[in-house]
């Protein structure tokens, strides 16, 4: 009996090619609806992958970014798959794109107490309403702590802008001392 859910999600690009005798409004509608088309992989990227315990004692989910190869099959069928994992070891590889903030930007700003401590949440939010940046402000004047709550802020509000999705942080750094 299996111990562990592995869960792996994918953004797939791809394109489908129909060859029409004739274009009219009723084969357009009807495009989706056939089955000869032609698809193309056009490209392919890894988002997440989340490994999960099935004992129902233990809740704990180990995340791991990199695909290895495992074994190599000589059929043809293999070989397209090997070169679509190639393709997503490629573009999971490299840097991915930075999204800047808008100039004007909309924002929030949350208070909330940490014992005798007031801390001050500002948010920065893109056109669509996902959040992109924040701020963290203290009512206490300590350069340490003041410091470290700032290099956190920033890197949570960079780790935003390359697209990484907010929960992944709040599932991260919740419950933790």
């Amino acid at each position: 009996m299996a111990k562990y859910l592995v869960e792996t999600y994918y953004t797939c690009t791809f394109k489908v090619n129909h060859y029409l005798d004739d274009i009219n409004e009723t084969e357009l509608k009807n495009l989706e609806k056939r089955d000869d088309g032609k698809f193309e992989v056009l490209d392919v990227k890894l988002d997440n992958r989340k490994t999960k315990s099935l004992d129902p004692n233990n809740k704990k989910v180990v995340e791991n970014k990199k695909i290895e190869i495992v074994s190599k099959s000589a059929s043809e069928n293999s070989i397209s798959k090997e070169t679509v994992v190639q393709n997503l070891n490629k573009s999971s590889e490299k840097g991915g794109k930075r999204f800047s903030m808008p100039d004007r930007r909309k924002g929030y700003i949350q208070k909330a107490t940490i014992g005798d401590h007031k801390v001050y949440l500002h948010t920065g939010e893109y056109e669509d309403g996902k959040i992109g940046e924040i701020f963290i402000d203290t009512s206490k004047e300590g350069e340490l702590v003041k410091a470290l709550m700032n290099n956190f802020a920033i890197a949570v509000s960079l780790g935003l802008q390359y697209g990484v999705p907010l929960d992944e942080f709040i599932s991260a750094f919740v419950g933790t001392k």
